[in-house]
């Protein structure tokens, strides 16, 4: 297979925030297309973060066990993961409020 033939021109769309985003244009290959938006992503993200099975485990704490988050795994989630639990942990004390005040 002669790579000059199998390269394309790609626009790879970022979200960056509801309504943000940034776009990227090269040319490359279909494969090179699919890491470079895995690598943006990572980006915006904020680098790799914990795995999901382990971020899934922090939130079960959280949620069902009322157990807080340890230092730890806090510095370890990317900022996407990090934003995430603060919506979360908002959330839980918006409904404590209204649970307390009925």
């Amino acid at each position: 297979m002669n790579e000059e033939f199998d390269t394309y021109d790609h626009e790879i769309i970022t979200s960056t925030g509801q309504f943000e985003n940034i776009t990227t244009n090269f040319h490359g290959s279909l494969e090179t297309a699919v890491e470079t938006a895995r690598y943006l992503q990572n980006l915006v993200r904020g680098g790799e973060g914990i795995p999901e099975a382990e971020y899934n485990s922090v939130l079960d704490r959280y949620l069902h066990e009322k157990k807080g988050i340890e230092e730890n795994e806090w510095t370890k989630m990317n900022k996407f993961q990090q934003d995430v639990l603060q919506c979360i942990k908002r959330s839980v004390k918006r409904q404590n409020y209204k649970i307390n005040k009925e």
